[in-house]
């Protein structure tokens, strides 16, 4: 089993970025997360999909900062959504309550259009 982690950018048209994540979200994943969400939202983007589907494992320390990330870009009037999370990530998120503060989606497609809606 490969512990290495990617973060591929799938789309950006401001004000909305796409990333795609691969990999375990534990501590080392997560400074690098950090960093590209925060380059983005440095860079202008106030809109953020994040795919989690192939992410089979997000440890405590990534659950917090999936959290920070989204009220990062709440602070800027923007929004993260989260897509396709795999059913065991999405059974901790509900048995945490997280699924009470973050936006989960079962597509990227939703998660866009859900962020398009918003823009409204």
């Amino acid at each position: 089993m490969s512990n290495q982690f990617e973060i591929t950018q799938a789309r950006t048209e401001e004000p909305l970025a796409v990333l795609r994540l691969k990999g375990r979200i534990e501590h080392a994943a997560a400074t690098e997360l950090r960093s590209a969400c925060s380059k983005l939202r440095d860079d202008g983007y106030s809109e953020l999909v994040i795919n989690l589907a192939d992410v089979p494992f997000v440890s405590s320390s990534g659950i917090g900062l999936l959290v920070m990330i989204s009220d990062r870009f709440m602070r800027i009037g923007g929004s993260v959504r989260f897509a396709c999370l795999p059913t065991p990530v999405m059974d901790v998120m509900k048995l945490l309550h997280i699924d009470r503060y973050l936006n989960f989606y079962d597509s990227e497609e939703n998660a866009i259009q859900g962020t398009k809606e918003k823009a409204k």
